[in-house]
């Protein structure tokens, strides 16, 4: 039994160290089968991050090399480019502008036509009121004229415009050219207006050009001074006058001029509303000129000389300007004859011109004309400056008279010449 159990416990730790050798085999074994595979995954990264290192430094160097090309080619694209990118850019833009031009050139053209349209129609309304209005005026009505001073009551005369409504008449008018004057009221054109029948004296007026101003009502001093005579006395009229006239504001008007103004009243408020405002209009488009006639008849002849007409009127007008040409020309070389002769002497009263001192009129210095190395001989001895001696060894200065100057007829004939021309 003790041998059996010494057996079994020699056994087992046979057992035992076996166990542990194998275990410790084993782990040597794992130990180096992990450090095997850990070395060769090692290498395998070293050679991993060898040909990484490697790649990227030639990649780096091939993209250095493709940037300095295509910087080189990028240089001459640019200087390509800056050469014809204008004419392009131009061309691009011409091109998608071409559109647009063409949509804004309608739309220009149809709002040139709707202003020309509308302008058209403003005109043609203008023209109807303005005629209206001269019309209105031209027709004239019956009114309560205060006299200038206000000494006397209001006589009733007849107003009106006058054809060439250049002035504003009154006049007074006997009984049997009443019904004349009424039947001006009746026509609708200018045309169709009888003309005015005789006053039965001169007729008063005051220029259309020199009116200023229009009021409505009692206003100027004359009207305010028949308003005090009214509230004082009850009518307008003076003492041996008719005590019926009396002053209503709302029928009063005054044209205001540079000469004088004209004080009136009007038989009914609708009357003078209608007068004022007709004559208003009239002031206000005095100046405007009608171009019918010109836009019907003759609108695209816009400068003489385009018809038979025309052009005789240029020639007539050429021929007027050469002979005033020629009159002043003529006026000219006159006036340059009288001041090259001999002065005239002064009138009396006339102040005298003062004396002037010059080469040609100077009795100090003598006109001649010298040579200093010529072959004539000396006319005058005195020639040379006092006080100065000629020398032997130099060649004495020759003098002769100048001859008198022909500036005169010269720049006569030159006028005379350019107004033939």
């Amino acid at each position: 039994t003790v041998q059996k159990h010494v057996r079994a416990h020699h056994a087992q730790e046979q057992y035992q160290t076996k166990r542990r050798a194998a275990l410790h085999l084993s782990a040597a074994q794992r130990r180096r089968a992990k450090h095997k595979e850990y070395t060769a995954m090692r290498s395998a990264a070293i050679a991993i991050q060898l040909a990484w290192r490697q790649h990227y430094y030639y990649k780096s160097a091939t993209l250095i090399a493709a940037a300095w090309r295509m910087h080189a080619r990028r240089v001459i694209y640019v200087r390509w480019l800056a050469r014809g990118k204008p004419a392009a850019m131009r061309l691009q833009s011409v091109s998608r502008g071409r559109r647009p031009r063409a949509e804004l050139q309608r739309a220009l053209a149809a709002c040139r036509l709707m202003q020309s349209t509308w302008r058209m129609a403003r005109i043609r309304k203008l023209r109807r009121n303005v005629i209206a209005a001269v019309l209105a005026l031209q027709k004239g009505l019956w009114v309560l004229k205060y006299r200038e001073r206000g000494n006397h009551a209001p006589h009733q005369r007849y107003l009106w415009l006058s054809r060439d409504m250049k002035q504003l008449q009154w006049a007074k008018f006997s009984r049997q050219h009443e019904p004349r004057l009424a039947e001006r009221a009746s026509p609708r054109t200018l045309a169709a207006l009888p003309r005015m029948p005789p006053a039965e004296g001169t007729p008063r007026a005051i220029a259309v050009s020199s009116i200023s101003a229009i009021s409505s009502g009692a206003k100027t001093p004359i009207m305010k001074r028949m308003a005090r005579r009214q509230a004082a006395r009850g009518t307008v009229a003076g003492f041996f006058g008719d005590s019926n006239v009396a002053l209503e504001h709302a029928l009063c008007f005054s044209v205001i001029a540079a000469d004088r103004d004209l004080d009136a009243m009007a038989q009914t408020e609708q009357q003078r509303d209608a007068y004022m405002a007709a004559l208003q209009q009239t002031l206000f488009h005095l100046n405007t000129f009608d171009t019918a006639d010109l836009l019907t008849h003759g609108w695209r002849a816009r400068k003489e000389g385009r018809h038979s007409s025309g052009l005789q009127a240029y020639l007539d007008n050429m021929a007027e300007e050469l002979d005033a040409q020629q009159a002043a020309a003529s006026r000219a070389a006159a006036a340059i004859k009288g001041t090259s002769s001999r002065p005239r002497k002064p009138e009396k009263g006339e102040p005298r011109p003062k004396p002037t001192r010059s080469r040609r009129n100077s009795e100090s210095v003598p006109r001649t004309r010298t040579w200093i190395f010529g072959s004539r001989k000396a006319g005058r001895a005195d020639a040379a400056p006092k006080g100065l001696a000629a020398e032997a060894s130099r060649p004495r200065a020759h003098t002769t008279p100048a001859p008198r100057p022909s500036r005169v007829r010269e720049h006569v004939d030159e006028h005379v010449g350019g107004a033939a021309a």
